[in-house]
């Protein structure tokens, strides 16, 4: 499963309520972050947000979600603290 696809999964298991009912939560109101224990920060999880979680979210999934798309959140949003 890539990156995109296990967003995606999160975002729709997310959007349904109880009842069965279904919501919109759009880009900007999620936060996500990924373990990457190869990190040499004391911090591992890297944060995905703006235009990197948006093009994720809305990949079709083909090649989509790969490790290098992940490295490009850090040059989006700068090391997490």
């Amino acid at each position: 499963m890539t990156l995109a696809e296990a967003l995606k999964l999160a975002v729709q298991s997310l959007s349904r309520d109880t009842n069965g009912s279904e919501r919109e939560i759009p880009a900007e109101r999620l936060e996500v972050a990924v373990l990457d224990r190869t990190r040499p920060q004391k911090r591992k999880f890297k944060r995905i947000s703006g235009r990197q979680l948006s093009r994720l979210l809305e990949a079709d999934g083909a090649g989509s979600g790969s490790a290098s798309e992940a490295d490009e959140s850090e040059a989006e949003a700068g090391d997490d603290e």
